[in-house]
This record gives C-alpha cells, sequence and structure tokens, in this order.
C-alpha cells in the first residue's frame, strides 16, 4: 500500500513539473522534452499494470486523489494541480490504455493555457479541457456525504450505470449500481469499477526500485542500461542519507569505463535533469547539499587514477547549481519570493555569483530566452545577494573571531 501511494505521489509531482514546464516554455523547448518523456513513459508503465488512471480533486480542499489514494497538499504539485483543476472546473482526469505522447503533450499546453488572461480578455477554454480526447476523459463528480462516510458520484452516472466498458476499475465498490450500464437511477460507481486499477500499480512497478540504487547508477554509467530506472525521490534519498556509497559506485563506473570525465558527466548530466528540482523543493539550503556530494569525490583513489579529476569535479558542480538556477527560474512567475530566495541560497558565494551567473544567462539566451527576460530575473536576484543582512552573534564567539583577524592583521 505505501509503495502504491509513493507511486502516486510521483506522478503528481512529474504531472505538476511538466505543467509547470509547459506555462513558461514551448513543449520543443530542451527544458520540455525531458520532462515530458519522462512523465509519458511513467504513465506508460502505469497504465501496463491497470485499467486507467484517475486524477481527481479530493473530497476535502486542497487533496488530490489518484486512483482512490488521497494526497495532501505535503506532497510537491497536489496544490498547484488542485488548484488548476478547480479553476478549470474540471473534477478529474481519467487516463486509459492507449495514451500517446502528443495527447498528452496537448492536454497539458492546455491545461497551461486554460484560464489565462491575454491582453485583458480571458482566454478561451481549450476543447480539450471540454470534450478531452481519445485516451484521456474529462470528469465530472457530485459529492455526497453519507453516514458511514463520503463518496464520490460520477454526473454521467446519474440515470444509470456508468455503461459498458467500465469494467474493474477504482477498487472495491463506491456504490449500488450495476456498472454495465443497467443500473437503476442514482446507481453509483458499483461494481464495474470494482477491483481492477489498483493490482499491480504497488508491487509490480515497486520492483523498479527494489533494485540497489547503486547497482543502478553503475549499469546505467557503463552503457547497460538506457537510464537509471529508480524513482529521482529514491535517488535523491540515497544522496542525502548515503552520498559515499553512491560517489562508490560512480568512481567504479570510471574505472570500468578507463573515463572518470565521460562517466561523472554523464552521471551530473541526469541529476541536473532529473534530481536537480527535487533538490531545489527538499532542502533549504541546496549548495550544501551539492558540496557534500562533490566533497565525497576529493580522496585520493580519485586523483591516482584520474589526472584531471579535481577539474572536472569543479566544472560539474558549476553544472548543477547552474541547473538549479534555471529551476528556480523556470519556477519564479509561478511564486516569484520563494523562487528569487531559492536562486540567492544557490548563488551565495561570491565567488559562484561571478562565475556562475553570466554563464545561466548564456544558457537561458541560446535556449531562447529574451536577454530582457533572463536580466530581469537576474538583477532580482543580485539585488538579494547585495543585501547585508544582520546576524546574531554571542559575545564569546565574536571574542574569538577578533583574536583571529588581529593574528592575521599583523
Amino acid at each position: 500500500m505505501e509503495e502504491k501511494k509513493l507511486l502516486h505521489q510521483e506522478l503528481v509531482k512529474s504531472f505538476f513539473l511538466a505543467f509547470k514546464r509547459l506555462s513558461l516554455y514551448s513543449a520543443d523547448h530542451p527544458l520540455s522534452k525531458e520532462i515530458l518523456s519522462s512523465l509519458f513513459r511513467m504513465f506508460e508503465t502505469l497504465l501496463k499494470e491497470g485499467e486507467g488512471i484517475l486524477i481527481a480533486i479530493g473530497l476535502s480542499a486542497n487533496q488530490l486523489s489518484v486512483n482512490k489514494e488521497i494526497l495532501d497538499k505535503s506532497v510537491s504539485g497536489v496544490l498547484d494541480i488542485y488548484n488548476k483543476l478547480k479553476g478549470l472546473k474540471i473534477d478529474g482526469i481519467d487516463i486509459s490504455k492507449g495514451l500517446t505522447l502528443a495527447e498528452l503533450v496537448a492536454f497539458i499546453q492546455a491545461m497551461a493555457k486554460g484560464g489565462s488572461i491575454d491582453a485583458g480578455k480571458e482566454v478561451a477554454m481549450p476543447t480539450v479541457l471540454k470534450d478531452g480526447s481519445a485516451h484521456i476523459k474529462i470528469k465530472k463528480f457530485r459529492y455526497e456525504k453519507l453516514e458511514e462516510g463520503q463518496k464520490v458520484v460520477d454526473a454521467n452516472a446519474l440515470g444509470g450505470g456508468l455503461g459498458p466498458g467500465s469494467g474493474p476499475g477504482l477498487g472495491p465498490g463506491l456504490g449500488p449500481g450495476a456498472g454495465d450500464g443497467s443500473g437503476p437511477p442514482g446507481g453509483g460507481l458499483g461494481p464495474g469499477l470494482g477491483p481492477g486499477l489498483g493490482p499491480g500499480l504497488g508491487p509490480g512497478l515497486g520492483g523498479l526500485d527494489l533494485k540497489d540504487v547503486s547497482t543502478d547508477i553503475r549499469e546505467f554509467l557503463t552503457g547497460k542500461s538506457n537510464d537509471i530506472t529508480a524513482r529521482m525521490e529514491v535517488v535523491f534519498e540515497e544522496l542525502d542519507q548515503n552520498v559515499t556509497k553512491v560517489t562508490d559506485a560512480v568512481i567504479e563506473s570510471a574505472k570500468e569505463a578507463g573515463d572518470f570525465e565521460g562517466v561523472i558527466k554523464k552521471f551530473i548530466s541526469w541529476l541536473s535533469k532529473r534530481v536537480a528540482p527535487v533538490l531545489v523543493e527538499k532542502k533549504k539550503d541546496p549548495s550544501k547539499f551539492i558540496q557534500k556530494l562533490f566533497d565525497s569525490f576529493q580522496n585520493e583513489e580519485v586523483t591516482t587514477h584520474f589526472a584531471n579529476a579535481q577539474e572536472v569535479i569543479e566544472e560539474c558542480a558549476d553544472e548543477i547549481k547552474i541547473a538549479m538556477v534555471e529551476e528556480a527560474y523556470a519556477s519564479h512567475k509561478a511564486s516569484p519570493r520563494k523562487w528569487i530566495n531559492a536562486a540567492v541560497k544557490i548563488l551565495y558565494d561570491e565567488e559562484d555569483q561571478q562565475r556562475l551567473l553570466p554563464k545561466f544567462t548564456e544558457r537561458m539566451v541560446a535556449k531562447g530566452i529574451t536577454q530582457e527576460e533572463v536580466s530581469a530575473f537576474t538583477k532580482k536576484v543580485e539585488t538579494e545577494l547585495a543585501k547585508d543582512e544582520e546576524v546574531t552573534i554571542s559575545k564569546k564567539k565574536l571574542q574569538k573571531l577578533m583574536k583571529v583577524s588581529e593574528r592575521y592583521d599583523r
């Protein structure tokens, strides 16, 4: 059960990240393609294990339901998707087998544009948000509170069952309707939506994370697999709790390949695309996390085997910091203060600011963002960085610092 919930959380996070990307960039933008492909693969895998996926607003405020699994706003992305669906007057999205990447992209693009304002006028609601598509159905629900609890009733079912093809579905059955189109008036989600969607979503996909993360990383870095199959949240936790084990896996992969630079850059590229968004969200000080990661490569074994290791490590540290600033940029329009502060934490070191802000600007302009847009963002970051905040220090610590300073002043 817990495994299934983690899968649903990951799906919501990835769905939100894709929606957020397309709110700022086109679907063809490099920053969009990776997350859209990753999200589609996740849907594909989940759909193979069940009949469909229903993402719906919860019975309580600020909650989402994914195949009856309730996720609250503590899960990244839940609150944003909840608010967007409410704003679009959509109560649920029913996704079925056969979903195509183009179909998914079109729907997320429509979500990003739907309900927005252009030149003072509300943009017309995209057709796909009203009528759905071949494998994405728009759901409207009626909510009822019962003595024993609560239930969700499909508005389309109020005159009978859910019609042919409802088949096995959302769990143990939520009402007395027949589910085959023959239910009595007012029938609910009955046996027709019985035990089908649940099986397989937990242990079936959970096996992806049963493999040791270090082994997973080594197989990817040495070319034995095309991707790290563990969810990015799992890799993040391993980096956070057992960074040396991850470092050892990278080093051993580099020894096997005979190419430290190629292997570590491949790993950092994967981290930049998959883990950087989680890192910026989860860590109050992401720079310390990055420093801890790259400090773990500072050992005699690395410098002995690979002559240019130090230079490569520093280059890769810069790369992932820039990736995190990109994440802050991609998100700052939705919550300016939060994400400007995130960028400030990433670039708190003065040398990092001088070195990385020009590289960040150059990269964003190369990706199609106007110089004016990037400059507006970096100016806000620089303004915050320039603030000299007062800090509290004890008298004893101040005396120690003054003594240290006096030694160097002589």
